[in-house]
This record gives C-alpha cells, sequence and structure tokens, in this order.
C-alpha cells in the first residue's frame, strides 16, 4: 500500500510537471502570435521566410547574365512591401512555387530568371492597387 502512495504521489508530480511546461508553451505562442499580427501576420512572416530560401537558392544558382545586386534588389524590394503587407500574397505564393517546383534541381536560364524577378516584382501592390 505504501508502494502505491509513492507512485500516486510521483504521478502527481509528473502531471503537475507537464501541465506547467504546457501553459508556458501556450503563453509564448500566444506572445509570437500577438508579435506577428496575428492570423493574418502569420501569413506574411511565413510568406517572408519562403522569400528569403527562394533568394538564397536563387544567389546559390544564379546565371551569369544576372547581376547579384540585381537579384537582391529585386529581393529586398518584395521584402520591404511584405513586412508592410503590401504584397498580394496569392501571387506571391504562386510565383515562389512556380519556381520551387521548375528549379528545385536545376539552374535557370539568364531568361528565365529575369521572368521570375519580373514577376516577383509584379506581386507589390502599388498604390493605385491598393485604392481600389
Amino acid at each position: 500500500m505504501a508502494e502505491f502512495k509513492k507512485l500516486k504521489g510521483c504521478y502527481r508530480r509528473v502531471l503537475l510537471f507537464v501541465f506547467a511546461i504546457a501553459v508556458i508553451l501556450l503563453a509564448a505562442c500566444f506572445f509570437f502570435y500577438q508579435q506577428v499580427g496575428g492570423i493574418e501576420g502569420s501569413r506574411y512572416w511565413m510568406a517572408g521566410r519562403a522569400l528569403g530560401n527562394v533568394e538564397k537558392h536563387l544567389l546559390k544558382n544564379r546565371p551569369d547574365g544576372v547581376a547579384k545586386v540585381d537579384v537582391e534588389g529585386q529581393f529586398e524590394k518584395v521584402r520591404n512591401a511584405t513586412s508592410e503587407w503590401h504584397v498580394d500574397l496569392v501571387e506571391l505564393h504562386r510565383v515562389l512555387k512556380d519556381y520551387q517546383d521548375r528549379f528545385q534541381n536545376t539552374k535557370p536560364s539568364t531568361p528565365e530568371t529575369v521572368q521570375f524577378l519580373m514577376n516577383l516584382e509584379a506581386t507589390v501592390l502599388t498604390e493605385e492597387s491598393n485604392q481600389s
């Protein structure tokens, strides 16, 4: 009977420890959720992460006909628009997914890279499109 009470006390302590960890994790998740701006903010945050990964891949596989400065400048422009929520997320997702599908295992050519950068720039919302 004494062993049962020891075991029961052990379970109680473990359960309390698990509960405390769960509360801490929930608090951290709530804090992060508030920092990124809720559901909409988390979408833009994830878009920014995807944009960074595609940029790394493109810089590593950049053709010689496209300057590194041009690639970095274009991604910086889109990254700034993403951080200010001035980007068409659906179109950005389509452009990034298309790039990943086509060039995951191959190096893009110069015209393909230029076209991708133009498509990427087209995802940035302008003042005229914001007002409509």
